[in-house]
Order: C-alpha cells, then sequence, then structure tokens
C-alpha cells in the first residue's frame, strides 16, 4: 500500500521537474528572441506580447504599431499571446507542422539551386490554436479589433477555427529565426 503512495508522489516530482524544465526552456527561448529583436531582427514579442492593450488599439484605429511605424496596410486585427510560452509553444508547433517543413524545405531547397540567395529565405506556417494550445487556448490569446464605425476598434472574437500564424527568416549564419508569432481570428 505504501509503495503505491511512494510511486504516485514520486511521479508528481517528475511531472514537476519537467514543468520547470520546460519553463525554463521557455524562458531562455523568449530571451533570446527578445535579444534579436532588440537587434532589429523580427517583432514577435514587441508586436505581440510585450504589448498593451491601448497599443493594440492604436494599432486597428491609427495603423501606427507598437514599434510607433505607421503600417503601409492597415490591419483589421490586432492580437497578442498573455504568455512568452504560448508564443513560443506555437511558433514550435507551426515550425514541427507538416505545412511549416515543407514550406522550409521549399527555401532551402530553392537556395541550394542557386534561386534564392541566405538573405532571400524565408517561410511562414499556420497551425491551429487548439492544436499548438489546447482546449483552453482562448485564455492565451487576446486583440482589438476594427469596427465600422471610425476610431474604434473592440475586442476580437476568436472563432473555433483560429491559427497561429509564425514567419522566419534564414540568418547570415545559415540558420533559421522567428521574425513574428501572432494569434490569428
Amino acid at each position: 500500500m505504501g509503495d503505491g503512495r511512494t510511486r504516485d508522489a514520486d511521479r508528481a516530482r517528475d511531472r514537476e521537474r519537467d514543468r520547470a524544465r520546460e519553463d525554463e526552456r521557455t524562458r531562455r527561448r523568449a530571451d533570446a528572441v527578445r535579444a534579436r529583436e532588440k537587434q532589429g531582427v523580427g517583432h514577435a514579442f514587441t508586436e505581440h506580447r510585450d504589448v498593451t492593450v491601448r497599443q493594440l488599439d492604436r494599432r486597428v484605429t491609427t495603423g501606427v504599431n507598437a514599434r510607433g511605424v505607421r503600417e503601409k496596410v492597415p490591419v483589421r486585427d490586432a492580437t497578442r499571446w498573455h504568455s512568452d510560452g504560448a508564443l513560443i509553444r506555437t511558433a514550435d508547433a507551426a515550425w514541427r507542422s507538416d505545412a511549416g517543413r515543407a514550406a522550409r524545405e521549399r527555401q532551402e531547397r530553392k537556395h541550394r539551386a542557386g534561386q534564392l540567395q541566405r538573405s532571400e529565405m524565408k517561410f511562414t506556417a499556420t497551425v491551429p490554436l487548439r492544436d499548438a494550445l489546447g482546449p483552453d487556448w482562448r485564455a492565451q490569446v487576446e486583440g482589438r479589433s476594427m469596427t465600422a464605425a471610425a476610431g474604434a476598434s473592440r475586442p476580437t472574437r476568436f472563432p473555433d477555427g483560429a491559427r497561429g500564424f509564425a514567419c522566419w527568416r534564414m540568418g547570415e549564419d545559415g540558420r533559421w529565426y522567428l521574425v513574428t508569432c501572432f494569434p490569428k481570428p
């Protein structure tokens, strides 16, 4: 009888240790992406994680994004993640998806054939938010959307089929770097 409780306690400890390792891995990855963004590479965290609701409102109502840049094309929805983990898990799921793998391989094939310079290589992939984040995915995203009234916005409605969109660009060092990742209604 005591052995069952010991095994349960061991499993619980193992799960907690695994969760702590995953949290640390996510923190390191988020820190690395943020560091590249400070060097001008990408905007996943700047535009879609470390952004306020007021900045999302400004983006849909005036076209000025969180970096203070006026968008060339107005956006209908400005969205964000509630955690670093949600952004990283979605980017990872898009990277591992069949569509992501196929797009990445097409770019690499074109590069090897001399059709693309490394600096021109980029690809995108989407993944259902439910698949990337689980059944409570709506609690991990939010946004502001354009309304019919000029200068007004409303909370974004994410339908059941909402997806996570991610884009990567090849660095001069031959490695793929995340450019952006956002929840797409």
